[in-house]
């Protein structure tokens, strides 16, 4: 991490005390957006072990539903606990890669400004998950047929997000 040598001490902690604020609220929206995927992710997985449970023998399918569910608490804690870092992971790649006149701060301060919609967009985003699991399962639409239009606009809802955060990216690399 590079300075302005001419900067005030003083400068200097207030801008690393912005970061840590900054940071401390884009973890905090991650946490957010986590526990509200938590319900179309727990519905998914009821609706996917009743399916089964008509399908295996008794003992496999509650091997099969605590696999399951092992593996979702698993994915859960790794984004709660590991998810800001990853994406700050990510910033510092694209910022060695891409960066050329900026710092990397500003990268991290571009992230965490992105994530303070997130929360809106997981809203968003387990309504369409519900809207999946509603129609593939209790419907019994064909999958194609509710996978296509659902997938565009979770992809299309999902590149609200990150589109402006990489031409942000853009933007502190080229100038």
């Amino acid at each position: 991490m590079t300075h302005n040598p001419y900067q005030t001490p003083q400068s200097l902690s207030e801008s690393s005390s912005t970061i840590t604020t900054n940071r401390q609220a884009a973890q905090r929206k991650i946490r957010i957006s986590t526990i509200i995927f938590l319900v179309p992710a727990l519905y998914n997985l009821v609706c996917f072990s009743l399916l089964t449970s008509s399908q295996v023998v008794f003992p496999f399918f509650v091997v099969n539903f605590v696999f399951n569910l092992l593996g979702a608490i698993i994915v859960v804690a790794a984004v709660w606990f590991f998810g800001l870092t990853i994406l700050e992971l990510i910033a510092a790649v694209a910022y060695r890669v891409a960066a050329r006149k900026s710092q990397r701060n500003s990268w991290y301060d571009a992230l965490y400004d992105s994530l303070t919609r997130l929360p809106l967009f997981a809203v968003l985003g387990s309504i369409l998950w519900t809207m999946w699991v509603a129609g593939f399962y209790q419907l019994r639409l064909n999958f194609f047929a509710i996978s296509i239009p659902l997938g565009i606009a979770a992809h299309l809802l999902a590149a609200g997000l990150y589109i402006p955060l990489l031409y942000r990216w853009y933007r502190l690399g080229v100038t």
